[in-house]
């Protein structure tokens, strides 16, 4: 987490800061496809621009997103406001398993509120 530290002690982002959110919200949208967080972090450095690195950047965002509604186990894929973008949403055990068609619908209905 050394990038945590010198992104906002010293405003110098030398890297991604990656934790639990960041690393589950990349591999869920299929950002990356890794094991271990310091894993994520190097491929998402090989694509994301470096203006993302920073404090208002992605870590901040995915945290914030990780907590409230992508959570680990009971992710919110209904109040989530991207979920026809996600490859992962209403995939989990307390959903029932969804058709194609139901997939569509609720995907052209997320669209349509942002």
């Amino acid at each position: 987490m050394g990038q945590l530290l010198m992104t906002h002690a010293w405003d110098n982002p030398v890297g991604i800061g990656v934790d639990v959110h960041v690393h589950r919200i990349s591999n869920r949208l299929g950002w990356v496809k890794t094991e271990k967080p310091e894993q994520t972090r190097k491929q998402l450095e090989t694509w994301l621009p470096r203006e993302y690195w920073g404090k208002n950047g992605i870590n901040k965002l995915l945290v914030g997103f990780g907590q409230t509604v992508c959570s680990p186990v009971s992710p919110s894929c209904t109040r989530c406001l991207v979920n026809y973008l996600c490859p992962s949403a209403f995939d989990f055990k307390k959903f029932k398993p969804l058709s194609q068609q139901q997939k569509l619908q609720l995907q052209q209905e997320s669209q349509n509120i942002a």
